[in-house]
């Protein structure tokens, strides 16, 4: 089985993220220097609503099934050679929504103050 490769990249001088089909414009030197654009992959794995989730994405999971919301964030695991997150992405993305991403809502991520 064939895991597709794609990447979408949050543009730091405009402040918006960006996908794949978008950034084919940009040109090679976006790739190259990597200044302008923070890269994140395809993880090949898509949430309870079909969405697909990347590197830096914020999910959260069911209460119901977990015992509680917690929201956590993707990233890329070298010691496990895989794409982690709390725990739950590889092996449970069928229970986890993407709520937002680490540059679009970073307060997803702190717990609120009482």
């Amino acid at each position: 089985m064939s895991r597709e490769i794609k990447f979408r990249a949050w543009s730091i001088s405009g402040n918006k993220m960006r996908d794949w089909e978008s950034l084919l414009p940009i040109g090679m030197n976006a790739f190259v220097d990597g200044k302008h654009l923070e890269f994140m992959q395809y993880t090949g794995l898509k949430d309870s609503t079909g969405r697909e989730i990347y590197e830096g994405d914020i999910l959260s999971y069911d209460e119901k099934v977990w015992g509680g919301i917690n929201s956590f964030e993707v990233s890329w695991s070298e010691s496990e050679a895989s794409f982690t997150g709390n725990g739950v992405v590889s092996e449970w993305p069928e229970f986890c929504e993407v709520i937002g991403s680490i540059y679009e809502n970073p307060e997803l991520l702190t717990p609120p103050t009482t």
